[in-house]
């Protein structure tokens, strides 16, 4: 009986201190972004990876990226502003980074997640950086077409 209560409370004890960190390696990219940014386990059914799939390919496609790479750039991003103090999640990075692009602009995944987090740094809640930044982006592209002529 004893050992059979030391097994149960070993096998409770691995399921709760599971690393939070690094989900297992067989789970598709948009559910390890979103697990991992949360921080707990989140079915691949959830709309939350729905969405980070879609926008992971959007990104991947536009950009010209892996979607490990498009993932990696957004958490990292993500994880910075977080030690910094900014109110945001991994998903807000990757929309706005996503939503940003715009054809012939030069513009980098990686720029893009940055220049989000410093219209989010400034105070700009979500929906308004991610059209600042987009509107930015379009502009350089426009200033660059008309300085060519």
């Amino acid at each position: 009986m004893k050992k059979l209560f030391l097994a149960a409370l070993a096998g409770l004890m691995l399921i709760g201190c599971g690393n939070k960190e690094q989900p297992p390696k067989d789970m598709p990219i948009e559910q390890k972004f979103i697990v991992t940014s949360v921080g707990h386990y989140v079915p691949p059914e959830d709309s939350s990876v729905s969405r980070a799939r879609e926008l992971i390919d959007r990104a991947a496609k536009s950009y010209g990226m892996s979607k490990e790479l498009v993932a990696d750039q957004a958490y990292v991003t993500y994880k910075t502003g977080k030690e910094s103090g900014v109110e945001v999640s991994a998903m807000e990075v990757l929309e706005g980074a996503t939503m940003a692009f715009v054809d012939n602009s030069g513009m980098e995944f990686s720029k893009n997640c940055a220049a989000y987090l410093t219209l989010r740094k400034s105070g700009m809640p979500h929906a308004e950086a991610m059209m600042g930044l987009k509107g930015l982006v379009t502009n350089v592209v426009n200033m660059g077409s008309t300085s060519r002529r």
